[in-house]
């Protein structure tokens, strides 16, 4: 079994404070037995997966969502999360189009490795042939994550590059990897928006 980001927790508390509220929060945090969440919340730490699993599902159960849509809405909060923080300018600087934004994730993700050894990291892989683009996805957990895949890309989509993006999943993955989607575009205008103002 792999180790999670903290990062991860601590998004995943700010996505439930903001959208919906303190009360949820606190029976996420019953759901998982944490009386205090100062070290369920810890950018520093890397916790076990089954724990970041058991707070999806909590997540989901007092939502009311499907843990698969759970996934995806995290996903599309985190993208958010990390467009309007510190790192807007690393995300602008990734490149000048979805596809080779998500051809350098690896080597942002190798980055991070370099700094948190204990943390299982997944690794993407995008084909552009023909203008038709295929991303596929590989982890050591298997394909129970490929959901924050589908709501983390299209929030990148449209925060980078101004682009409504449609995944569509395949019945068979390319071999080694998860999980592979169609990936088609709608462009929304010229420019992204606040890609020229200030983070």
């Amino acid at each position: 079994r792999g180790r999670m980001h903290g990062l991860i927790h601590v998004v995943l508390k700010e996505l439930v404070l903001t959208q919906y509220g303190e009360e949820v929060w606190q029976k996420v945090l019953d759901k998982l037995n944490v009386t205090d969440d100062a070290a369920f919340v810890d950018v520093n730490v890397q916790y076990q997966d089954s724990l970041t699993e058991e707070a999806f599902a909590a997540f989901a159960e007092v939502s009311g969502a499907l843990v698969d849509d759970a996934l995806r809405i995290f996903g599309a909060f985190f993208a958010e999360w990390v467009y309007y923080g510190t790192q807007n300018r690393l995300l602008v600087s990734m490149g000048d189009s979805l596809v080779a934004f998500i051809r350098n994730l690896n080597q942002l993700h190798f980055q991070h490795y370099r700094y948190n050894r204990n943390s299982t990291y997944p690794n993407f892989f995008v084909s552009d042939e023909d203008s038709v683009v295929h991303l596929s996805f590989a982890s050591a957990r298997g394909a129970r994550f490929s959901p924050l895949v589908e709501g983390i890309i299209p929030s990148i989509g449209r925060h980078l590059f101004n682009q409504e993006v449609t995944m569509t999943r395949l019945k068979v993955a390319l071999s080694g990897y998860c999980s592979t989607w169609h990936l088609s575009f709608v462009q929304r205008s010229k420019q992204p928006p606040g890609l020229s103002e200030e983070p």
